[in-house]
């Protein structure tokens, strides 16, 4: 009778430490999924955030470039510039990278810099995907390179 008691304890036992080691080596494989996930998405979020801030910068130095006002749109452009070189140091993916190029290059384009800017028009149409948005770029740089001539 005893040894039937400690064979069923000894039995339940293991079958215990079985699923324990069961279920750890399932958390660990869902840690390891879920953990590159959150970094990734936390990039991303920083890399919008960098955007962001360019596009507001970005809108209040063609303001001031409306008004006339030289020093702040220069100041503003140069802080657009700083925020999107802070996004591509996260290292954003192909789109996201063209993207900011595009951005980069109507920031020059506003900027003056019509050569910077084709180059940046350029490089984010070398590397889009999308053919419709591929369109709109290309439309963009030859207009550009249409004016230079």
């Amino acid at each position: 009778m005893k040894n039937d008691r400690a064979k069923k304890t000894w039995k339940i036992i293991w079958k215990l430490l079985f699923w324990s080691v069961i279920a750890f080596i399932i958390a660990v494989i869902l840690l390891a999924i879920y953990i590159p996930q959150m970094e990734a998405r936390k990039k991303y979020q920083q890399i919008g955030i960098h955007e962001t801030a360019a596009r507001g910068h970005f809108s209040r130095a063609k303001a001031a470039i409306d008004k006339g006002d030289t020093a702040v749109s220069s100041k503003e452009l140069g802080e657009a510039v700083s925020e999107l070189d802070k996004a591509m140091r996260l290292g954003p993916g192909l789109n996201k990278k063209s993207h900011i190029l595009e951005f980069l290059g109507d920031i020059n384009l506003a900027a003056g810099d019509k050569a910077l800017a084709a180059k940046r028009y350029k490089a984010a149409l070398d590397i889009r995907d999308e053919y419709a948005e591929k369109n709109s770029l290309k439309e963009k740089l030859d207009k550009l390179l249409k004016d230079n001539e």
